[in-house]
């Protein structure tokens, strides 16, 4: 049961950023993909409960653990959960059309800057800059 309630809180928070969907919904979909993919599940929740467990197995150095949690620890987490997660989630991302929506925003981002980059030395030339 706790590890049950473990995987569903680690997936579901990325489920939520990847997908919208009521929050029944999404609990249902962090079970499915943590059954999709059971090969993946301890990386995704080791990558959460590893930190926690040093932390609290070397009480001496707590200060020292929390210090690099809160500076490293999450970013870390995560990182190592995006790997992960990603790949799991691709084909259901390209189906919803959020991987292409947001490759096509970003080429026209990179264009109307480099528009105004080629504007802006256009107007420095004519200006005798």
């Amino acid at each position: 049961m706790l590890l049950t309630a473990a995987v569903t809180a680690v997936y579901t928070f990325p489920g939520i950023a990847a997908f919208d969907a009521p929050v029944g919904r999404q609990l249902l979909n962090s079970l499915f993909f943590a059954g999709k993919s059971p090969v993946t599940v301890l990386p995704v929740v080791g990558a959460w409960l590893l930190p926690f467990y040093i932390t609290y197995s070397f009480m001496e150095w707590m200060p020292l653990w929390a210090f690099l949690w809160c500076c490293f620890g999450f970013a870390a987490a995560a990182n190592v959960q995006s790997h992960f997660l990603l790949r799991l989630y691709a084909p259901y991302l390209a189906a919803a059309g959020g991987a292409e929506t947001d490759k096509t925003e970003s080429r026209q981002l990179l264009a109307g800057a480099q528009r105004t980059q080629r504007q802006i030395l256009k107007d420095m030339k004519r200006l005798g800059m």
